[in-house]
């Protein structure tokens, strides 16, 4: 996340056709787990479309069709689409038919300026909340764009883009990081009360990522550079609207749910086939780590797996459905696989194009954003129509 600026079309993209699988439940312990096959319990007919209403931004686009770095998107009660782009410091809104509605803020640290923006989120009682990292501080804004009030933030540590939110209840959820017993910084999520007030912390479980590593300079000032192996699973996680924590490492079709005190409530898998890495792709990735060679590193292919890791991302939407974009090759368009919230797979749905993981897509209603990018790499944000036929899945 083509034309001049604006695209409004009303093309209907199509979703895969899947008929009625079966749901096997099964325990770990006293974990309850849904294991899903490849077929969805959407019946023909019954299968959610998504219809593209807009795009907007391009490689010839000026003024507030043009985006750098676009870093969140939100929608809000009113159905228009809220986008903040980290390099310019700055918001745009526009309406459900792509149309240019308003800029707010800018850079710098006074009132109703940005110097760092991570991410937002609409809380329950129709505020938007802005994480301005660069000003340690929350921007809270109504709909019409107005600054309503500023809030510090305590947490010492900011990720872009912000995987934090709020919870049905109108508790926030945001990332900090708390002393090891070593010494060394865990990262932790922070659950705030409706009066922000910190209540709990969820310890993110530990996670050994598969890097390349190359040391210099000597004992006492040593540099390390690290990069990440290809195709080699990460940890990745999300808060749904209940408050549950998500959590999955992307080598498995496999995701955990807890509760904010740690214990695993539910575990949902699916059946899914490797996808296996092509020596085109193999090369591809092997080129663009060129960087970490200049660095005096090694890419050791034979550490690089054989096939893609079975996720990329996963989100929810504001009814708690789970949308999970699998592994896929280099195409197009993006498969999104969706459940509902007991774990059950529905049905996939095909992206109207490459949609990116992050930021992850806003779903609000029937409408949904989400973030793609050219053959310039210019990026694009996509307004979508989410569709529901027929009747009620089994």
């Amino acid at each position: 996340m083509t034309s001049s600026g604006l695209v409004a079309c009303a093309a209907v993209l199509c979703s895969f056709s899947v008929s009625c699988g079966r749901v096997d439940g099964t325990r770990e312990g006293s974990t309850p787990v849904v294991h899903n096959g490849t077929r969805g319990a959407w019946r023909a007919g019954e299968e959610w479309r998504l219809v593209e209403l807009a795009r907007i931004g391009s490689a010839d686009a000026r003024g507030p069709a043009m985006f750098v770095n676009v870093v969140d998107l939100a929608l809000d009660p009113l159905g228009r689409l809220w986008v903040a782009d980290g390099q310019l410091q700055e918001i745009r809104v526009f309406g459900a038919d792509g149309a240019y509605v308003r800029t707010i803020g800018r850079k710098g640290g006074g009132p109703a300026e940005f110097g760092g923006i991570s991410g937002m989120d609409w809380a329950p009682d129709g505020r938007l909340w802005v994480l301005d990292g660069g000003n340690a501080r929350w921007a809270v804004y109504d709909t019409a764009g107005a600054l309503i009030t500023t809030q510090p933030r305590t947490s010492a540590i900011t990720v872009t883009p912000w995987p934090g939110r709020f919870d049905a209840e109108g508790r926030l959820y945001d990332v900090g990081v708390i002393p090891d017993r070593d010494g060394s910084l865990e990262h932790v999520l922070i659950r705030y009360t409706t009066t922000m007030v910190p209540a709990d912390t969820f310890r993110l479980p530990h996670f050994q990522e598969e890097n390349f590593e190359v040391k210099r300079g000597t004992q006492t000032h040593r540099v390390v550079t690290t990069a990440n192996v290809p195709f080699t699973g990460m940890q990745i996680w999300e808060v749904d609207p209940r408050g549950h924590v998500w959590i999955a490492v992307t080598d498995r079709y496999r995701l955990e749910r807890r509760a904010f005190s740690g214990p695993t409530e539910l575990v949902v898998e699916r059946k899914s086939r490797p996808l296996r890495v092509s020596r085109a792709d193999r090369d591809r990735i092997v080129k663009s780590y060129a960087w970490f060679e200049r660095e005096g590193g090694r890419v050791d292919p034979s550490r690089i797996p054989d096939t893609y890791p079975a996720l990329n991302s996963f989100f929810f939407d504001d009814s708690a459905h789970l949308w999970v974009q699998p592994a896929f090759r280099p195409g197009p368009a993006s498969p999104l696989d969706v459940f509902d919230a007991a774990g059950k797979y529905l049905g996939r749905v095909e992206g109207p194009r490459r949609l990116l993981a992050r930021p992850a897509p806003p779903v609000r209603g029937d409408l949904m954003a989400a973030l793609t990018r050219d053959e310039d790499d210019v990026p694009i944000v996509v307004l979508m129509r989410l569709e529901k036929p027929g009747g009620r899945p089994r």
